[in-house]
């Protein structure tokens, strides 16, 4: 029940690029910003909190891969991806999606990061190795360190007051910091 109750309410809500405006602003201005900030060897640190099966931090790779590319930027980027729930973060490390759920990335970014076998769309090499991801309760466990970005997009509405608090009072100062509140 525990489990059916977990996909019915938190998988669901997660996609590809989610919340555009979100994944714009890190485009345009977050990413330039956070990368102009680092020396040259410098490994850019991002957190995606509560990751559930891997699309969110996936699309943070592809937007700082485009960026690094574009501006002929090279630099170690480690995109750490935690969840509680162990089975999701099993399918986040496969990095195998349905067509469907690649339906708000363009064709390009779909020729560009992801490899079709017959069984769907793998995530490429190239960006399957700038994410981690990690089994983790923002609520019992010590937070990451040295942390440039911290993406906390739903966990949050889910929690009370009290908890929010605690959760928030945990998370490293990052340079940038996004989260949905209720």
């Amino acid at each position: 029940e525990v489990e059916r109750l977990y996909r019915d309410l938190l998988i669901g809500v997660t996609g590809f690029f989610r919340d555009r405006e979100f994944f714009d602003r890190l485009e345009t201005e977050v990413i330039p910003e956070l990368m102009g900030r680092l020396k040259a060897e410098e490994e850019l640190r991002v957190w995606c909190v509560a990751t559930a099966t891997g699309e969110e931090a996936y699309s943070l790779a592809i937007l700082i891969s485009e960026f690094m590319k574009r501006e002929n930027v090279q630099r170690p980027v480690r995109i750490f991806a935690s969840d509680i729930h162990r089975e999701s973060l099993a399918t986040a490390g496969r990095g195998m999606y349905p067509a469907e759920a690649l339906e708000g990335i363009s064709p390009e970014r779909i020729q560009e990061f992801f490899q079709y076998r017959s069984d769907g769309y793998y995530v490429s090499p190239e960006l399957r190795k700038m994410v981690v991801f990690v089994p983790h309760n923002v609520i019992k466990d010590a937070p990451f360190t040295r942390i440039d970005l911290v993406t906390c997009r739903n966990m949050l509405i889910y929690f009370t007051n009290s908890t929010q608090k605690s959760v928030l009072s945990g998370f490293p100062r990052p340079a940038y910091f996004s989260a949905t509140l209720p």
